[in-house]
């Protein structure tokens, strides 16, 4: 572009007065440092890696067989990246004969499930998934899953504050129930409306087994009569896994983690469940002695921003700006 700019500038220079042909070069290089810098930066969804995932059936109703129960495929992502992502994903299910049976997404509105992942995912964090189908096809017979296909797109979020910190937590289990209970703070400034915990669920090789969530909206009013988790206190939470502990499943589970996100609380509806959220309130930290999962791929190098080479183009392009005009008025004084 430069070298066009000079082969245009001897054309014109016989012709153009030097001040139009300064006023011109200043004009092109803010326009070009303008397009530099205001050019949005692009989420890429190769920057969410999937680490491990798994499809599993719950018990089901009749003939209460676990295998012919509703279909669920848990596991977790990360973020690769170098900036704060919203994620989404599409999974496509198969039979044997590679025909595809059913689609299913990513949803905060199913009336039996509620969220399963974080809607804010820092660089270099984690987040579980679970994606469900019904085992029944439109017609009411039993659809038998072989495989499945997941697609994955990712936006990025600027939209999210710092808000919880999980206290301390413990395990138990109960008829065939897995119960994680504990305490969660809020270390933010806001009050927090609605918060869900999510437990992922590994076998004693890292791989994810189970994903479930609970929470919901904070309706407790304080001292000074406002609603919602007010800043700096702690209230308790339970996380429980249900329908699990058939053909030995239960027994798999090696260790969990916990996560959680917070909530306004325009977001949850009149029924109870969340609408995909504009602002969230992230996990701070987690206690030291929460177990951490094996990885079942390392992730690749998070992306440098590319704002200092933006500012070294404009700095060069001003610079060159200066040097051509500085040649003009020499030669024109010199005429």
């Amino acid at each position: 572009m430069l070298y066009l700019l000079c082969s245009k500038l001897r054309t014109v220079k016989k012709t153009m007065k030097p001040s139009t042909v300064i006023a011109t070069l200043f004009l092109v290089t803010i326009f070009v440092g303008l397009i530099l810098n205001v050019a949005p930066a692009k989420a890429e969804s190769s920057d969410i890696v999937i680490l491990s995932n798994s499809i599993y059936q719950t018990y089901g109703i009749s003939p209460f067989n676990f295998n012919q129960g509703d279909y669920h495929v848990a596991g977790e992502v990360r973020n690769v990246g170098a900036q704060a992502l919203h994620f989404n994903m599409t999974c496509t299910f198969y039979d044997s004969s590679n025909n595809k049976i059913g689609i299913a997404y990513l949803t905060d509105t199913s009336a039996d499930f509620g969220p399963s992942y974080l809607h804010v995912l820092l660089p270099g964090k984690t987040s579980p998934f679970r994606i469900s189908l019904s085992r029944f096809n439109p017609e009411g017979d039993f659809i038998l899953v072989d495989h499945y296909a997941i697609t994955i797109n990712a936006s990025i979020t600027t939209l999210y504050k710092l808000g919880l910190e999980i206290m301390q937590h413990e395990s138990q289990e109960n008829a065939g129930t897995l119960m994680i209970s504990g305490e969660i703070k809020n270390i933010g400034t806001d009050y927090i409306d609605g918060f869900n915990v999510y437990a992922t669920f590994y076998d004693s090789q890292g791989d994810v087994l189970a994903v479930s969530s609970e929470g919901g909206g904070y309706t407790l009013i304080d001292s000074s009569g406002r609603s919602g988790f007010p800043p700096s206190n702690t209230t308790s939470f339970q996380v429980t896994l249900n329908d699990f502990p058939h053909g030995g499943r239960l027994q798999k589970i090696d260790r969990y983690e916990l996560t959680a996100e917070g909530y306004d609380y325009s977001l949850w509806d009149a029924e109870g469940q969340l609408i995909t959220p504009e602002v969230a309130y992230v996990l701070g930290s987690l206690p030291t002695n929460t177990p951490q999962p094996t990885q079942a791929q390392s992730p690749r190098p998070a992306q440098t921003q590319d704002s200092p080479f933006i500012l070294y183009l404009v700095i060069a392009a001003i610079a060159i700006t200066v040097v051509l005009s500085t040649i003009v008025l020499i030669k024109h004084k010199s005429k």
